[in-house]
């Protein structure tokens, strides 16, 4: 639930990271205490510019000996390994073990405190089940983690006294001890198998040997997402941008675009999640009704509609023709449209970008 009772939305002391599995977690545990903490956020949804001076924020404010510019620092995976940061308090969303024990290892990471160490940890119902259920359980089922998740939780469940201290030696001890419980076992090796499977379809379908093909055309700081490559499945996408005070109050629309564009994965944009297709939030076939009657209004001159979604999709390889996943309000206006709540905007909080995210995301609820 996304009220008090949840610790991510619990306003923290000073000091506190608030780990969520997911992006969406994060920004909207950040736009419900932005107004009452002094906090950033980061993840992996914000275009390159926000996100590096994200960064270096939150890394001078948080290092050892930091500036303490920020009380609390919301996030989604993405910091556990990439910055030399500390904190005394965390809140984290449960993970499996190698990344339990790496967001543990920004608490009091430099040893100063002489206090307790306090490390909250949330598990959902579903997570506890290893059901691909909401959007913690999805996001690790994603990854194939779900049931070694779900190993964790239960020996951790079962090896931890309540209410009983632990050093950091006997939680890497019972990690040693965790990979030889046959139960553990059990339900690891069922990611591991998932994963394999998984790798094999990259290799014979979207993967080809490495070639070098020379060119006498020269482009410069221009970048192309090439069919066949690790990043084949993302596209580069073009969003409006929206103004985010408050969850119970719509957005405000700023009519205009961001300056740069960024990447999305394919599969997202096309409504397809868990191997299946949901039409109402396929952002690439609505460009397909819209965008050629934007254009022809705005540019004065017919355009064509293009032949299918296919040719959109593979234009999106190209910086330069981006899927539009969201129109502003008077772009919308001239084909009499309003705003698709699947629709994603990159979102402007009080005090610094909150970073793309779809109206739907905003409700209670919503991935």
């Amino acid at each position: 639930m996304e009220n008090a009772d949840n610790p991510f939305f619990q306003l923290q002391p000073a000091n506190t990271f608030v780990i969520s599995n997911t992006a969406i977690s994060a920004q909207k545990s950040f736009i419900d205490n932005q107004g009452k903490e002094n906090g950033i956020l980061l993840h992996s949804k914000f275009m390159k510019s926000d996100r590096e001076d994200l960064f270096q924020k939150a890394f001078n404010s948080f290092k050892e000996n930091g500036s303490k510019d920020y009380d609390i620092l919301r996030s989604g995976p993405v910091i556990q390994a990439a910055l030399n940061i500390t904190c005394d308090k965390m809140v984290s969303e449960m993970t499996h073990a190698e990344n339990f024990l790496q967001r543990l290892g920004r608490l009091d990471r430099f040893g100063k405190n002489e206090q307790v160490n306090e490390y909250v940890v949330a598990i959902t119902d579903a997570v506890k089940r290893g059901v691909a259920k909401g959007g913690s359980s999805s996001f690790l089922n994603h990854l194939n983690t779900l049931q070694s998740t779900k190993a964790w939780f239960e020996y951790l469940q079962s090896k931890l006294l309540e209410d009983k201290r632990v050093t950091i030696n006997q939680i890497y001890e019972l990690y040693d001890l965790f990979y030889k419980d046959d139960t553990a076992c059990r339900l690891i090796e069922q990611d591991l198998v998932s994963a394999l499977r998984e790798s094999v379809c990259w290799i014979e379908n979207k993967l080809v040997d490495p070639v070098t093909l020379p060119s006498n055309k020269k482009e410069e700081n221009k970048i192309k997402i090439k069919k066949h490559s690790l990043r084949g499945n993302s596209r580069f996408v073009q969003l409006a941008v929206v103004e985010i005070v408050d969850r119970k109050q719509l957005p405000t629309h700023l009519n205009t675009y961001l300056d740069e564009v960024m990447t999305y994965e394919i599969s997202r944009i096309e409504g397809v999640f868990n191997g299946q297709k949901k039409p109402e939030q396929d952002l690439v076939a609505y460009m397909h009704k819209k965008d050629h009657k934007i254009q022809s209004i705005k540019k004065g001159v017919s355009v064509r509609q293009k032949h299918s979604v296919n040719i959109i999709r593979n234009e999106a390889r190209d910086p330069d023709t981006p899927i539009y996943v969201s129109y502003t309000i008077d772009d919308l206006n001239l084909c009499h449209d309003t705003p698709n709540p699947y629709a994603i905007y990159y979102a402007m909080g009080i005090r610094q970008p909150i970073g793309a995210i779809s109206l739907k995301q905003l409700e209670n609820g919503g991935e």
